[in-house]
């Protein structure tokens, strides 16, 4: 009976060789951007509205706005584990104004007037 052996797959040696790639390539930072803005839109515990992402030699740059220090440190989390990401700069800063959505919704109702107060547009 053969000897199984869980490192070896179809006689081709060990496994244990993911994320090596070829000599000299390495992910474009376009792509990186791509899936980091991915794993930030995917989370449904980041509100990534005001999250501006940028990404220079692999390293992902994180400014901008969020609601909790608990988000700052999630959304770090989330795109540091993308390929290709070499380090995280997380410059978020945490602004506890945050407007549920119900009111979003209220603040486009309101429109101004033509003496500059603000009306509610109720389409009437």
């Amino acid at each position: 009976m053969p000897r199984h052996d869980e490192n070896r797959v179809f006689g081709y040696g060990n496994r244990n060789h993911f994320g090596k790639g070829p000599k000299g390539w390495k992910r474009s930072d376009e792509r990186i951007k791509d899936e980091a803005c991915e794993a930030l839109y995917r989370d449904p515990h980041i509100d990534a509205r005001e999250i501006d992402l940028s990404v220079e030699s692999g390293r992902v740059f994180l400014r901008g706005t969020v609601q909790s220090r608990e988000t700052k440190k999630r959304a770090e989390d989330c795109v540091e584990n993308v390929s290709g990401v070499v380090d995280v700069q997380n410059e978020l800063r945490i602004d506890n104004r945050t407007i549920s959505h119900a009111d979003e919704s209220l603040e486009s109702d309101y429109r101004p007037t033509q003496y500059g107060s603000t009306d509610l547009d109720r389409n009437t």
